[in-house]
Order: structure tokens, then sequence, then C-alpha cells
């Protein structure tokens, strides 16, 4: 657990928790959105464009 780790002064181990839990919910979520999104026949726009 996170917590318990930056409790016990192991803030690295608490990053790498951290980092690794946005990293799996983004790969999930994405390709996710996209798929609904195809199936719907929604316009997805992930907001990557550049001005």
């Amino acid at each position: 657990n996170a917590i318990q780790a930056t409790r016990k002064g192991k803030l690295q181990r608490a990053l790498n928790t951290l980092y690794g839990s946005v990293l799996s919910t983004i790969s999930l979520t994405v390709p996710a959105v996209l798929l609904i999104g195809e199936v719907t026949g929604t316009k997805v726009i992930l907001g990557l464009e550049q001005y």
C-alpha cells in the first residue's frame, strides 16, 4: 500500500506505486473509450491536437 510505504519513509516505493496505478488506469480507460466511440458512432476527441 502506498500510504503505508510513505508512513515508513519509503517515498520512492510510494511514488512507483502511484505511477503504476496511473499508467494502468490510463492504459485501460483510453482504449475502452475509443472502442465505445467506434461502436456508438461518436467522435472521440482526446485533446492531443497541436494548435
